[in-house]
């Protein structure tokens, strides 16, 4: 990574594992993982051929890990993997008109939480939550 990278997110578990979101250059972040005890991984975008503006990274307790990210055009999307593994594809969480900042987490029986700022209109800015139990083919979002 180069010397300009910085940290947008970070995440741990209990056992040890991390998970960070990297910003590499404008608009561009890449994931970094490492299991308990052991180094970090290659770097993997988290929008391959595309832009990743804001992010956030959570970490489950078996180090299932969840992204979320805003896609510099006009949606929010969020994508499953684990430390060490690859990343799935890109999931819609919503059309956004903002640039939202968001939060992931992974509760203790799998179960991902991403909130995220959301556009409400004219002067308005709302909370948007999106969970997803494991096995789940696709997020509920709730605006």
């Amino acid at each position: 990574m180069s010397s300009g990278a910085g940290l947008v997110s970070a995440a741990a578990n209990a056992r040890g594992d991390l998970a960070a979101v990297v910003s590499t250059g404008p608009r561009h972040a890449v994931l970094v993982t490492a299991p308990a005890g052991g180094a970090f991984g290659a770097p993997r975008d988290i929008n391959p051929g595309g832009l990743a503006a804001t992010a956030a990274v959570g970490l489950g307790p078996d180090g299932a890990l969840v992204v979320a990210y805003y896609d510099g055009v006009s949606r929010a999307l969020v994508r499953r993997g684990a430390v060490g593994g690859a990343l799935g594809a890109p999931q819609a969480l919503a059309q956004v008109r903002n640039r939202p900042d968001f939060s992931a987490a992974i509760d203790g029986a799998g179960t991902a939480t991403v909130a995220f700022g959301r556009s409400l209109g004219r002067d308005g800015i709302g909370v948007a939550v999106a969970r997803a139990r494991p096995g789940s083919a696709r997020p509920s979002v709730c605006p």
